[in-house]
């Protein structure tokens, strides 16, 4: 099984795999746990974690699976430092 790594190999595979609006779908989330590590953490600590579930719906399919995010503080915002999805 292929693992694809980064934003932009994700998103030439997407782009690949999805080339118009018609076979993109639509994505729903649904989140089944959410921590919050509090606030006055140093830049570039973890600050939040949440478990959900991702569905994607497509014309002629319909797929499910499971993510574990953990977001980080930065000075630009909070981003994703961790993707783990099913």
């Amino acid at each position: 099984e292929e693992h694809t790594r980064g934003r932009g190999n994700i998103l030439a595979r997407y782009q690949r795999e999805r080339p118009d609006a018609s076979a993109m779908g639509s994505l729903f989330l649904t989140f089944l746990e959410l921590r919050h590590s509090g606030h006055g953490l140093p830049s570039g600590s973890p600050v939040a974690s949440a478990v959900l579930r991702w569905t994607l719906v497509q014309p002629d399919e319909a797929q499910s699976g499971l993510s574990l995010l953990t977001f980080v503080q930065r000075a630009e915002g909070i981003r994703i430092l961790q993707d783990c999805s099913t």
